[in-house]
């Protein structure tokens, strides 16, 4: 049976499928975002909220200070808006625009007269953002355990067969001797290659890989 890789790579002129087909809406403008990854994005994010504590929920709403970190915190404010539309445009965030304790996008629309632009809206949007800093740590976390186990499933049936390609021509080329493996391999992985067990039962694939890539003919 074809292993997932290549089945998935049978057919050269496939359509590759990507997230533009499944977001909800796209605009010029977004161009730079979509060279971005969810991991990229979730990473970006997750640096932004970090840097919001104590002192920018206090500052954020002391209007004397206004002139001194307006800029400051209007550029971060906007990157991590930017960062949590992009996510929820490509459906990866729902949580984050649903949550009934701090719908961002709701604020976003309250109308504000001068003395409030730095005032109470704003307070609200830096204590909503810091709610999220846990939950961003979490999705980001849940992501890249996803990746792993993805990548391990594509890589593991390539391992297994450049393993059974590395012992035969090893074999071929000493006249099948078994007893060459005893230098390069662990104990344990030359117990299990003298008893012909089958090498996706082995632990440590990797481990054995590379003490046979050590051993591999000269010209191979």
């Amino acid at each position: 049976m074809a292993s997932i890789g290549e089945i998935m790579t049978e057919d050269t002129h496939a359509e590759v499928v990507t997230h533009e087909q499944t977001v909800m809406y796209d605009h010029e403008l977004l161009s730079v975002m979509k060279c971005l990854t969810v991991e990229e994005l979730y990473v970006r994010l997750d640096k932004e909220l970090e840097t919001i504590d104590e002192t920018t929920l206090k500052y954020s709403h002391q209007l004397e200070r206004k002139h001194f970190i307006t800029e400051r915190l209007q550029k971060k404010l906007e990157y991590i808006l930017c960062y949590l539309c992009e996510l929820y445009r490509r459906n990866m965030n729902d949580h984050f625009v649903n949550c009934p304790y701090c719908k961002w996008w709701e604020i976003y629309d309250i109308e504000e007269t001068p003395d409030d632009r730095y005032g109470n809206k704003y307070e609200t949007f830096w204590s909503c953002f810091n709610s999220y800093k846990q939950p961003v740590k979490n999705s980001l976390k849940k992501l890249r355990k996803i990746k792993e186990i993805q990548l391990a499933s594509l890589k593991q049936p390539r391992m297994y067969e450049e393993i059974n390609d590395l012992m035969d021509s090893i074999l071929d080329a000493n006249g099948n001797k078994i007893s060459e493996f005893k230098e390069y391999l662990t104990p344990e992985h030359y117990r299990l290659i003298r008893s012909g067990i089958d090498v996706k039962e082995i632990k440590d694939p990797d481990v054995l890989l590379a003490s046979l890539r050590k051993m591999k003919p000269k010209g191979k």
